[in-house]
């Protein structure tokens, strides 16, 4: 039977406390390592070829990604490295500025010239210079990302950024390649060996925000989209976010929507558009302020601001359902229905909203993290009037109608939104159904 005297004791206690040192040691470093890095540039190299990426950028990828981190992020999937791994990798190296990752199987018999064509211009990348640049994974070849990167902002203005300056809301807007789908196209074409040129796909860059307040970061992007609007309704809600384009929310303060944006009339400058009334569709001033409305709403959903009051439009409208299904607008009229928030957190919240090609963009802005935010859809349930058509006068089939309505089925819906892991609110929505109605009285 095996004795444990006193000095085995206390050489395993020894044993065992320098296990816990080393360990604990070990996280220590990494948490300085973690720290030490938050300020610092990565000069991140495939072969020869290397980009300088912030570490911010690659710690907590932005809303706004640029070419570069689009790049980095398209490697780092095409290889399945994990971005823990990868910087438990830099730690190791106990060399946080430079990485450099040989792409050991590269083809160096490669002999396919690639053709890419982007606004009326083709650029051709030969053989030559692509041996070398050409990597296998699991026996699918893929170009060298940042090759292609460095290749083509010589020849295109891929990095010129949209910005929208958050002071004087001066704003330039552009498009440039979609990179991540012409690596896709690319690496298409090297392992189905077609011999065609590629036309690069244009995107519209959401625009970054310049000079923001001190500290100030952008915790989220939400959009609200509208599609098929008609002018008069697109001034209007131009006319709105030119009026309150910042919503600064001070720690536990409420902001009513209406009460911000002050009168809605044509002394004011809005126009006639439709909007819904308890008497069915009417055109008055403001018809589509809602459409801020909604935007400002799930901002504050996704900011995490408490929701004290909201209502959803009495009949389903789809210019609230492009970006999300229904259930997520908010109605407003004066002296009726209004939207009312508040800001729960210990420090200032603002939401910077921007008109963009029939899209307002509400960034989240706050010097401190924001709770992460989901928005889940329990159910949405379609229900149709038995009768879906009326006609007024009488249809021999010679007449055109005069189209009064269109048909609106009832839709209930039910979402919940979870922040940080639980369910915080509930939130129901039924909107009333109509019928068709068409008249042939007056043809």
């Amino acid at each position: 039977m095996f004795k444990l005297n006193l000095r085995n004791f206390y050489t395993l206690l020894f044993l065992a406390l320098i296990s816990v040192f080393n360990f604990l040691k070990a996280d220590i470093y990494y948490n300085l390592f973690f720290q030490d890095i938050q300020h610092r540039n990565l000069s991140f190299c495939l072969n020869q070829d290397c980009i300088d990426i912030p570490y911010q950028n690659i710690l907590q990828p932005s809303y706004v990604p640029n070419q570069k981190e689009l790049v980095f992020q398209y490697f780092m999937n095409s290889v399945d490295l994990k971005l823990e791994d990868f910087l438990k990798q830099l730690h190791k190296a106990h060399y946080t500025q430079y990485y450099k990752y040989n792409l050991s199987d590269t083809n160096s018999e490669f002999n396919q010239e690639i053709n890419v064509s982007f606004q009326s211009v083709i650029y051709t990348i030969s053989p030559d210079s692509l041996k070398g640049n050409i990597y296998t994974i699991q026996n699918k070849k893929f170009i060298n990302p940042l090759f292609l990167y460095n290749l083509l902002t010589k020849e295109f203005d891929i990095n010129n950024q949209s910005y929208i300056d958050f002071y004087t809301n001066q704003s330039q807007v552009l498009d440039t390649i979609n990179f991540p789908v012409l690596l896709d196209q690319i690496n298409l074409q090297l392992n189905s060996n077609l011999d065609s040129t590629i036309v690069a796909q244009s995107v519209p860059q959401v625009p970054v925000l310049k000079n923001l307040p001190p500290s100030a970061l952008i915790q989220n992007i939400s959009t609200s989209s509208f599609k098929g609007s008609n002018a008069n309704r697109v001034h209007n809600i131009k006319t709105a976010i030119s009026k309150m384009p910042k919503i600064r929310l001070k720690p536990k303060q409420e902001f009513s929507f209406l009460d911000s944006l002050g009168e809605i009339d044509f002394n004011t400058g809005y126009v006639s558009s439709l909007v819904i009334t308890s008497q069915g569709f009417d055109s008055q001033p403001g018809g589509g302020v809602c459409q801020y409305s909604t935007a400002t709403y799930l901002a504050s959903l996704k900011a995490g601001f408490e929701i004290i009051q909201r209502s959803n439009h009495s009949k389903a409208i789809s210019y609230y359902a492009q970006d999300h299904d229904y259930g997520l607008d908010a109605s407003v009229y004066p002296g009726v229905k209004d939207l009312v928030v508040k800001n729960p957190f210990d420090f200032d919240v603002i939401i910077f909203n921007h008109y963009k090609d029939y899209q307002i963009l509400s960034y989240i802005i706050s010097t401190q993290k924001l709770p992460s935010v989901e928005l889940l859809l329990n159910y949405k349930v379609i229900n149709h009037l038995d009768v879906q058509e009326i006609t007024i006068g009488e249809n021999n089939n010679s007449k055109e109608a005069f189209k009064v309505q269109e048909y609106i089925p009832n839709i209930k819906t039910h979402w919940t939104r979870v922040i940080d892991g639980k369910n915080s609110d509930e939130i129901y929505s039924n909107y009333l159904p109509q019928p068709r109605v068409l008249d042939y009285s007056n043809n």
